[in-house]
């Protein structure tokens, strides 16, 4: 049988044939004329070594399978854990990269040594975004779903206000179904506004309404200036439209960051409990500045930070008080 016929067969390449000659695979007859001539065996062994090597089993081990030396079971076996460390180390490749292209942080050698660890929950809250952050970003999901959260508390609590009321006056004439509905609204409002604070929007802390994102240039930063342009904000935000300010790393004059031991007071006890926390303070060429007491910052973001900073400020002060 020609090495042509041989290829048709197999679906192997002439290359393909003469390497695994050369490798000791087969050992085909030779005519007078010196052309191959390749029998039935040689094409079973052909399509065994085919099917091997669909697997990734190396040349060596498919020889001393031929050979008798290496039992097909122990190879397939051997070839599975290799298979399976390998997807482990490919997973963590691709756990690698998801991590570093989700935070969009710049490559800086301290990265190394930072924890990778998913996004968790933290007490109900959790990380609006992916990226290395200071505080939690308004987006519109988070906005949305927020805004439905309050709206459905607000009508609970206003119903539930306006009812007692009712029941109380034992009167329904219309006079009392309109204060009723007056009183209905304005519960609904009362309660929506003291609401307003989970969504970091339109609260009237400016701590909370602050938060610094990191990327490989700078950061994305946004302050409460006052609450009309709060509004205007989370309308924007509602609207797709990202209005974030942006500086550049070498416009930021210095960087400090504080570490505080605060004490917060149990719920129905009057004992004080020590907790542990980090304040900022970013000041920049133009002479404003941010500062953060006490923010969130959740998952390893702390550690992040402190290597981003570390290497792209030149006066970067880390302080125990």
């Amino acid at each position: 049988m020609k090495t042509n016929e041989v290829e048709r067969k197999t679906g192997l390449s002439k290359q393909t044939i003469l390497y695994y000659e050369k490798e000791g695979l087969i050992n085909p007859q030779r005519d007078d004329n010196d052309y191959r001539n390749y029998n039935q065996d040689d094409i079973q062994i052909l399509i065994l070594v085919k099917m091997l090597r669909s697997m990734n089993i190396g040349i060596d081990d498919i020889r001393l399978v031929l050979q008798d030396q290496l039992s097909i079971q122990d190879c397939l076996n051997t070839q599975s854990m290799y298979i399976e460390n390998n997807l482990k180390e490919i997973q963590n490749i691709q756990k690698t990269i998801k991590f570093y292209k989700e935070k969009h942080i710049p490559l800086i050698p301290a990265l190394q040594d930072v924890e990778k660890i998913d996004s968790k929950t933290y007490f109900g809250f959790y990380k609006t975004t992916p990226h290395v952050s200071i505080g939690r970003k308004l987006t519109r999901k988070f906005l949305i779903k927020e805004i439905f959260l309050q709206t459905l508390y607000s009508i609970i609590l206003a119903s539930a206000i306006t009812y007692g009321y009712l029941r109380i006056t034992h009167e329904l004439s219309i006079n009392v179904w309109i204060i009723s509905f007056f009183c209905f609204i304005l519960f609904i409002f009362i309660s929506f506004g003291m609401g307003f604070g989970e969504m970091n929007a339109l609260t009237i802390s400016q701590n909370i309404s602050v938060f610094i994102e990191f990327d490989e240039t700078g950061i994305y930063y946004h302050q409460r200036e006052n609450f009309i342009n709060q509004l205007k904000y989370a309308y924007n935000v509602l609207q797709g439209r990202d209005v974030l300010k942006h500086i550049q790393y070498n416009k930021i004059q210095s960087v400090k960051i504080k570490h505080v031991q605060r004490f917060m007071k149990i719920p129905g006890t009057n004992l004080p409990t020590n907790i542990d926390t980090v304040d900022f303070e970013f000041h920049f060429n133009d002479n404003t500045y941010l500062y953060f007491i006490n923010p969130i910052i959740l998952d390893n973001d702390l550690s992040l930070i402190r290597a981003i900073l570390k290497e792209k400020i030149n006066d970067f002060i880390e302080i125990n008080l």
